[in-house]
Order: C-alpha cells, then sequence, then structure tokens
C-alpha cells in the first residue's frame, strides 16, 4: 500500500524473495558461470549447485548488512550478481 508521498512502506524492508525470485537469480548466476567457462558440456549440475550457494550466501551477507529491498532493486539483480561473480566469492 502506498502512501501519499508514493512510498510503499514494505518496499524498504528486509529482502524476501518468492521461490520463483530465487529461481530466477540462480538460473542467472549459473549461465554467468557457463558463459565465463566457455559453455563446456558436462558441468551443468555443478553450475546450479554452485550458483545456488553463491546466491544464498549473497542474500545472507545482504541480509546481515540490512541492504533494504529499495537498495537492492536499485542495483538490479545481474548487476549485483556480476559483482558478486567478478570478487571470486562463487570460486
Amino acid at each position: 500500500m502506498k502512501t501519499e508521498s508514493g512510498d510503499d512502506p514494505d518496499h524498504d524492508g528486509e529482502i524476501v524473495l518468492s521461490r520463483e525470485q530465487r529461481h530466477e537469480m540462480v538460473a542467472v548466476a549459473a549461465y554467468l558461470r557457463a558463459e565465463r567457462r566457455g559453455f563446456s558440456p558436462g558441468r551443468e549440475m555443478e553450475d546450479w549447485y554452485e550458483a545456488a550457494a553463491a546466491v544464498d550466501a549473497l542474500l545472507t551477507s545482504m541480509r546481515r548488512l540490512r541492504v533494504t529491498r529499495r537498495e537492492y532493486e536499485r542495483v538490479g539483480l545481474r548487476n549485483a550478481l556480476r559483482l558478486w561473480v567478478s570478487q571470486g566469492s562463487s570460486e
């Protein structure tokens, strides 16, 4: 529900994702892992499981740092995942 100023009070709260949203994040992260290794076949499940672990670690870190939903959306899903990968956290 929006206030008169147009702000959504729930929008500034803790990051809570649906299963579908988490699945999308993992899919993007797995794709980026596969892309980074040249899409060589045979490691798809490894890419998926490692991407899921990286996404969960990222979300845990964001919650620990009290990143709000608004801040999260400002950064954008793909940019957040690229930053995470570039820092070597998923290695």
